[in-house]
């Protein structure tokens, strides 16, 4: 019988690209350049102190289609925590700007 390692969410989230996210000087190079490129996927490690341990974790967020980016909606893979919790909340912080 399979068990649970851990408690890992996937979230798709809508209102906010990673367009939003990434640094505007950073895409302004990219369309100076006249490049067809666009960002769809990051990756952040988490840390995390967990009573003795401190913990490390993925969040890995993306877009799996254009249209993903033309309708904002992200794919978000973490691990339940309260780092985790905390970055929904500045998700949605962007989202209402």
């Amino acid at each position: 019988m399979p068990k649970i390692i851990k408690n890992q969410e996937i979230l798709l989230f809508q209102g906010v690209s990673l367009n939003e996210i990434i640094k505007e000087e950073f895409l302004k190079k990219i369309k100076e350049k006249k490049l067809d490129i666009e960002p769809v996927s990051l990756v952040l490690i988490a840390h995390e102190q967990d009573e003795k341990v401190k913990k490390m974790f993925p969040i890995i967020i993306s877009h799996e289609t254009k249209e993903e980016i033309k309708t904002k909606m992200l794919h978000i893979n973490l691990e339940k925590s309260k780092v985790s919790d905390d970055f929904m909340k500045i998700l949605e912080e962007i989202e209402k700007k």
